[in-house]
């Protein structure tokens, strides 16, 4: 299992491994610290056939935003599982989050709890 956690602030990318990995812990996570390099390593691990099975992806960082790297993504893969993080979400960018097919949304910091709703939708998603 791949984890790709697309977050600019290490703190934030440091807290959502730890959250993930009280029920993920033998999933390999990958850091990215800003969309780009997200969308980057996206694309390199499709094209090398071995695709994140998850996505975390910050709304707000430097360079590319989530949604623009978000949008990559699902361009290359449009099943690829998005879950867009943000401390504050306004509900016409979160509407234009779902319309590019963006998942879940979870408010930062994430709790155990919310990390595992988030889990527990993930794996009913993708055996449906």
């Amino acid at each position: 299992m791949k984890i790709l956690i697309v977050e600019d602030s290490g703190l934030a990318r440091k807290m959502l491994r730890s959250e993930c990995r009280k029920f993920l812990p033998d999933a390999e996570y990958t850091p990215a610290v800003n969309g780009k390099e997200g969308a980057e390593l996206f694309t390199q691990a499709a094209s090398d056939s071995a695709p994140f099975d998850l996505v975390f992806v910050d709304q707000l960082m430097p360079e590319m935003d989530g949604l623009e790297s978000a949008k990559l993504m699902l361009e290359q893969k449009p099943d690829a599982y998005l879950v867009m993080v943000t401390a504050n979400i306004q509900a016409a960018t979160e509407e234009e989050a779902r319309q590019i097919g963006i998942r879940q949304f979870a408010h930062k910091p994430i709790s155990t709890e919310k990390m595992e709703s988030i889990l527990a939708q993930w794996s009913q998603d993708k055996s449906s």
